[in-house]
């Protein structure tokens, strides 16, 4: 499915999603700027691993692409300052919404970006968080951007440093690929089995219900999007290269 996700992307078509944190200054005991927000990722990243991830090709398409743990993370390009349009209301703040989705991650890079917009009417402003499907799923894209935001936390083992991870060799990548294809091997015959033995119980129930298993799905062409406000005060893997299948 990953790997999926990472074919199917064209320069029109991206595969990141969005997460948008509306932020009420207001009811926020304490302070909350670009430079706090900085300053807590920069302390916290070694313990939001997905962040780290970074995609590396193998040689010659021999096998999917991987990921390279313990990346180096640039908080210059990763975590940006935008500015909503006066007034700042909901319209300004979709049109800066639809500037970040419009442009793709960069695949040289860890596949995530967090944009601070600020500028907003009421004493507000809005994180917009925008990572790639490959790397996290909608949930879990929700709680990595919680987890950064959440200043009043406990403090678990912040720091200042990073371990960055040495970046493998094409002989080391071959190899991965090579025990990653022979562990497919070995499992195909048991996903076989696994998928006759289901079709067969697909059967046998539509013979007994006496009509087809194939049922109609409607699906509509409108897509909604919504904004959800966000009171801050309320809320390893083992080997370095892993596959994306």
């Amino acid at each position: 499915m990953d790997a999926m996700l990472l074919y199917s992307e064209t320069p029109n078509l991206h595969t990141h999603t969005l997460k948008v944190a509306v932020v009420d200054a207001a009811d926020y005991d304490g302070e909350f700027t670009f430079d706090v927000l900085r300053r807590t990722l920069l302390r916290r990243l070694h313990r939001l691993d997905p962040l780290r991830y970074k995609l590396v090709d193998i040689p010659w398409r021999l096998h999917h692409p991987m990921w390279l743990e313990n990346c180096e993370v640039d908080l210059d390009y990763h975590l940006q300052r935008v500015q909503v349009p006066a007034p700042g209301g909901r319209r300004e703040l979709d049109a800066v919404i639809g500037a970040v989705a419009s442009t793709p991650l960069d695949r040289s890079r860890p596949l995530w970006e967090f944009h601070f917009a600020e500028g907003m009417a009421g004493h507000k402003f809005a994180i917009i968080g925008k990572l790639h499907h490959a790397l996290a799923d909608g949930v879990a894209s929700a709680n990595l951007l919680a987890r950064v935001m959440d200043l009043d936390g406990p403090v678990q083992d912040e720091r200042d440093s990073q371990t960055n991870g040495v970046p493998p060799s094409t002989t080391e990548l071959i190899r991965a690929a090579g025990r990653d294809r022979a562990r497919l091997a070995v499992a195909l015959p048991g996903l076989i089995t696994d998928a006759l033995a289901g079709l067969r119980r697909l059967r046998r129930r539509s013979r007994e219900r006496g009509h087809s298993p194939i049922w109609p799905v409607c699906c509509g062409r409108r897509r909604r999007s919504s904004t959800t406000w966000f009171h801050p005060g309320a809320h390893s893997l083992p080997r370095r290269c892993r596959s994306r299948r």
